[in-house]
């Protein structure tokens, strides 16, 4: 089922504005205890969630609020015992301020007000993806990023640094769920420069534990000039068969499903039959506020959201490995579409995988396939989390340019993320 699109617009101008008076009221009453505050935050998260997917995780909201806040705590403390060096970090877009709760080791929660106006990051939001879209920007990404920085990064510098951070885990709101954060740049270094960084839809949705590694088995899957391309007027993916032949020599077990024979059909065998720790789709996708135009490409036509968690229901029901990451590298987020990212997050959710790995606009397709073989190379380390993996390539080609000398341009790196667990 898919939710009437009247109910989302009514969520979005009546539900949402109430959500956020009172967390605007709560965080100005809760500097010192802000838990009270994350309840608040997260049931947001939750209910924009359940209105974009039109169901809901009934286990978590129908939570009483006591009950909610021990969860959020429970989930606060696991982070810190299974990965120390991490830390969470939200930041609240309000209509007259912006507001940033870090969660260290400490084990402290911290609030950070920024007197900027909502309108004011949203306008240098657009401003930085308009300017992420090509790679010949990349002063005026640096101008826009950097403001970003200072606004949500900036505050917090000494508790991060104090705490000898690797890692930084966002639970992104309002227009930034757009962004890749790490783009923010501190005048010197951007931050993929100085942490991992993973984003979450939900704290409550995450289970965070190590992806075990001696078994990495993967379903790869892609298209270089289907049928669906030219149907949905996009451009043919010349490297697709690149990306895949190098990715095959990096895992120990595939299976491959390229050109006509990448059919949901297909993959719904695969799937089933073989237990697979990542399945990785080399094609045209696209990531919207609207379920029905949120949808990855096979050779004939499209893969819905609904599609896709139907295809992974019977391996889920079979109990066999749990797909530990979906990777979708050709994807993006819809132009203009402010709340496009809830897509991204509605097929981490629908598919059932513990991480997804997508790029957020539509980026070069030979560098692309590059920053994928990368990526799968430094996967085999047992040493590297997965979020870890993609950094080390991310910083690869900001340092090297990959093959190419502009491939170090933000256009280029930047606009892969990973949502979910990240270990």
């Amino acid at each position: 089922m898919t939710i009437n699109a009247d109910i989302q617009f009514s969520f979005r101008d009546n539900v949402e504005p109430l959500y956020r008076q009172i967390i605007s009221l709560q965080l100005s009453q809760d500097q010192q205890n802000p838990i009270n505050s994350l309840y608040y935050i997260e049931s947001l998260q939750l209910t924009e969630l359940s209105n974009f997917l039109g169901c809901e995780p009934e286990d978590i909201i129908n939570q009483t609020p006591e009950d909610f806040i021990v969860s959020l705590q429970s989930k606060l403390q696991a982070v810190q015992q299974i990965s120390p060096k991490t830390a969470i970090i939200y930041p609240i877009v309000l209509n007259d301020r912006l507001v940033i709760i870090l969660s260290s080791p400490e084990k402290s929660l911290k609030v950070y007000t920024t007197n900027v106006s909502a309108n004011q990051v949203n306008a240098v939001v657009k401003n930085l993806r308009q300017n992420l879209s090509t790679p010949l920007r990349e002063l005026d990404v640096k101008k826009d990023s950097q403001k970003l920085y200072e606004w949500i990064l900036k505050p917090l510098k000494s508790d991060l640094e104090k705490n000898s951070l690797e890692t930084l885990v966002f639970i992104l709101d309002s227009s930034l769920q757009n962004l890749p954060m790490a783009v923010l740049y501190d005048g010197q270094n951007y931050l993929i420069e100085n942490y991992a960084i993973a984003v979450v839809p939900s704290l409550q949705l995450l289970n965070p534990h190590p992806a075990p590694r001696d078994r990495i088995t993967a379903l790869l899957a892609g298209a270089s000039n289907a049928p669906s391309f030219r149907r949905e007027n996009l451009n043919p993916l010349p490297n697709v068969q690149e990306e895949i032949a190098g990715i095959s020599q990096q895992v120990k077990q595939e299976n491959s499903l390229l050109e006509e024979n990448f059919s949901q059909i297909n993959l719904q065998q695969q799937i089933n039959d073989n237990p697979f720790s990542i399945v990785h789709i080399a094609s045209h996708g696209k990531f919207s506020s609207n379920p029905e135009q949120t949808y990855i490409l096979d050779w004939n036509k499209r893969i819905g959201i609904e599609d896709l968690e139907n295809l992974l229901q019977v391996h889920q029901a079979q109990n066999l490995q749990p797909i530990e990451l979906l990777i979708l590298s050709a994807c993006e987020t819809a132009s203009g579409d402010r709340r496009a990212a809830l897509g991204l997050a509605g097929i981490s959710i629908r598919s059932g995988a513990e991480s997804t790995l997508a790029t957020l606009w539509q980026v070069n397709d030979k560098s692309t396939a590059q920053l994928m073989i990368e990526f799968y190379r430094n996967l085999q380390n047992p040493k590297y989390s997965k979020v870890e993996a993609l950094r080390q390539a991310q910083l690869k080609f900001l340092r090297e340019g990959g093959t190419e000398t502009d491939f170090n341009r933000a256009y280029y790196w930047a606009p892969f993320v990973m949502v979910g667990n990240w270990l």
